[in-house]
């Protein structure tokens, strides 16, 4: 089974680059960056958490980090 980078799993438990970008209020190019390059940075890391808590997406800081 194929892993996923952090980026592409968050993004996919958000329905995508695009959705997720607007739920944190940013630039659609940067979420796309983190799909390009795997990595989340670090400042976004709680951020995306407390998104994930507000609209019930299951994440966790592992796989926020590490990917799966």
């Amino acid at each position: 089974m194929p892993t996923l980078s952090p980026a592409a799993l968050v993004c996919a438990r958000f329905g995508g680059s695009y959705r997720l970008a607007a739920l944190l209020g940013m630039a659609s190019s940067s979420t796309w960056r983190w799909t390009q390059t795997g990595r989340i940075p670090h400042k976004h890391v709680e951020p995306l958490l407390a998104l994930a808590r507000k609209h019930r997406v299951k994440l966790t800081r592992s796989e926020v980090l590490l990917g799966v």
